[in-house]
């Protein structure tokens, strides 16, 4: 990457097709000093990189960082308990429709209304 001067330079990436993690990799092997992630990739749209799978690669690989992982997967666990609770959860098959429509939420959330469906697969299969 090109010097940047005192520039800090960040990524962020969404994974509505699947690829925040290799393009947060990619992103991290050309000198990016910031990564946006969050737990279980929860964001608007489809998701954002998910920061416990992105933690748990990047140990595999042996990067070194100061987080701890087993307290993010543990709260990762507890999440997971409480949105499925809540009946707020978007399938991945949703995502992979929200991602090649290139849709945010709050698009999707209109769609439903107009067109009285309670899901992005309900128009597709017709």
């Amino acid at each position: 990457m090109k010097k940047r001067g005192k520039q800090r330079l960040g990524f962020h990436a969404h994974n509505n097709l699947g690829m925040a993690i290799p393009n947060a990799l990619a992103a991290i092997e050309v000198g990016c000093d910031f990564i946006d992630a969050s737990i279980l990739g929860y964001g608007k749209s489809s998701g954002n990189l998910s920061l416990e799978l992105l933690l748990s690669l990047m140990r595999r690989q042996n990067f070194i960082y100061k987080w701890n992982i087993t307290k993010i997967l543990s709260l990762a666990n507890q999440l997971t308990t409480v949105v499925r609770k809540s009946g707020f959860y978007l399938s991945q098959p949703e995502g992979a429709i929200i991602g090649m429509k290139n849709i945010n939420l709050d698009e999707v959330q209109e769609i439903y209304k107009v067109k009285g469906i309670s899901s992005l697969l309900d128009e597709e299969n017709k």
